[in-house]
């Protein structure tokens, strides 16, 4: 029973996840699928840290909204 709840959760965030725009599924894959720093992603997308700070912490409050209304 666990197991096909845990996969009913995985489904609902990978589709939440390609609801989201670009950028946000961008910097959340290289932050937890790449497990870059800051600063690594800040390099590789050519954003401030600072602007992908912001992009990372707007991306995980429309993760959790877009979650909430699917729930």
């Amino acid at each position: 029973m666990e197991h096909a709840i845990a996969n009913e959760e995985a489904e609902l965030v990978q589709r939440t996840l390609q609801r989201l725009p670009k950028n946000y599924r961008q910097v959340l894959g290289l932050r937890y699928q790449d497990d870059c720093s800051f600063k690594e992603i800040s390099e590789r997308t050519g954003r401030s840290e600072n602007a992908v700070r912001k992009l990372f912490g707007r991306a995980l409050e429309r993760i959790q909204d877009e979650m909430e209304k699917t729930s």
